[in-house]
């Protein structure tokens, strides 16, 4: 019975006793008491929910050239920083970095572009906003 539970659980977390117990032929005092003891043993240790993706409607990618010569470690600290990057990578070439900016809004990718920029050791970048994935 516990197994039965724990698996509407995992479809649900947010479902209530009563309609765990009307899915599984149960009484709801039954169920109630069995996820109560489920919890207390340590065997859920919370409960989530999962929520729906934003659509991620602007993206950039953003070519950085630092002054000087910038290590790894001080890209990744500039990087680290900032919001909105999914992908941060060095680069052979002219550019010392490439980085991936998503967000909601073009406002999300055009923010984080200018906290980059105004970091010391970034002398310029070069963006190309992305209009359309070729891919999908």
């Amino acid at each position: 019975m516990d197994d039965l539970i724990l698996a509407a659980l995992r479809d649900n977390s947010r479902a209530s006793a009563a309609a765990i117990a009307r899915q599984l032929g149960l009484a709801p005092s039954t169920v109630k008491r069995r996820i109560e003891a489920l919890n207390s043993e340590g065997t859920i240790t919370r409960f989530t929910i999962e929520t729906a993706t934003r659509p991620l409607d602007a993206r950039a990618i953003v070519e950085v050239y630092c002054r000087g010569n910038a290590s790894v470690s001080e890209l990744r600290e500039i990087v680290a920083e900032l919001p909105h990057v999914s992908l941060a990578v060095t680069v052979a070439g002219a550019a010392d970095a490439v980085i991936v900016v998503e967000g909601a809004t073009s406002a999300q990718v055009s923010s984080t572009i200018e906290t980059l920029r105004m970091s010391p050791r970034i002398e310029r970048t070069r963006t190309s906003m992305v209009f359309q994935d070729l891919l999908t």
